[in-house]
């Protein structure tokens, strides 16, 4: 900045800054390198200097700016803090997604991934650097917890007796009515089963694995084929499937079902499911 004249006893205007910091909003002028801000931009001032003919420096005083932070991709009842950062500080590790627990309580979300840039899930935000300027938008990806069972008291059987006869699990997920209102303007479209238990066979046979729509039973929007042979195994698998694809039905039904060519018998035992909404 050109230096400016001022006469002695006379009030007059401070020349308006034109100094930039990047990161930083000026807020006034300091009478010394480290004081704090005295005078504003313009201010009218007089006798600054000892007398006509002195000198005196003004100080610039800077601000480091603080950018807000749009957290997008939520569902009802999620909370993230915080909803700014500060130039020259950032914010390392990125926050975490919280939600209520049965009990009221905020916990952490379980199953988050992180922070993106976009819906794309392809740039992923691991911290927000000190010389990060500008607002920013940020887009979670996780996966939305419904309901689990853990049933390892019980030992199920299995007969060649048809699908509807065999023990199943009714998962009443209920996910047009109780959670599609919730997710609408998410990219939670999909619904992802997770589940595991221990097979035994008593007589030879396969078995299949059914997820069916409820009271559609030979609608199945996921299958699988279990070639077992021996003891006990473990088996674990996920099954993943479009949330529009259950239409205007709204629970779930998981069967099991023994084939073969002669009577086959199977059991199960040590069954975990777990379900979830998920990108």
């Amino acid at each position: 900045m050109t230096l400016t004249n001022h006469t002695y006893d006379y009030a007059s205007n401070l020349r308006l800054n034109s100094f930039t910091r990047t990161g930083h909003d000026f807020i006034g002028w300091a009478t010394s390198e480290t004081g704090t801000a005295e005078y504003a931009d313009g201010a009218s001032v007089m006798n600054l200097a000892s007398g006509q003919g002195a000198s005196v420096n003004l100080y610039a005083v800077w601000q480091a700016k603080k950018y807000k932070i749009t957290y997008k991709n939520l569902t009802e009842g999620m909370i993230v803090n915080p909803d700014q950062y500060t130039f020259g500080i950032g914010i390392y590790p990125m926050p975490v997604i919280k939600i209520k627990d049965p009990n009221g309580r905020y916990q952490n979300l379980d199953k988050f991934y992180g922070w993106y840039t976009s819906t794309d899930f392809n740039t992923q935000v691991t911290t927000i650097s000190t010389e990060m300027t500008g607002e920013i938008t940020l887009y979670a990806k996780y996966d939305y917890f419904v309901m689990a069972i853990h049933d390892t008291g019980k030992t199920y059987t299995v007969t060649d007796a048809g699908v509807n006869k065999n023990p199943n699990f009714d998962l009443d997920i209920y996910l047009k009515s109780v959670y599609y209102d919730k997710i609408k303007d998410t990219t939670l479209k999909k619904v992802r089963i997770e589940f595991s238990f221990d097979l035994w066979e008593v007589d030879d046979g396969y078995q299949h694995i059914y997820i069916r729509i409820k009271d559609l039973p030979l609608v199945s929007i996921w299958s699988k084929k279990i070639d077992h042979s021996g003891g006990k195994k473990p088996y674990t698998y996920t099954a993943e499937f479009d949330i529009e694809d259950l239409k205007t039905y709204d629970n779930l039904v998981m069967y099991f079902d023994a084939s073969g060519a002669f009577s086959d018998t199977w059991k199960f035992n040590n069954f975990n499911l777990s379900v979830y909404l998920v990108n």
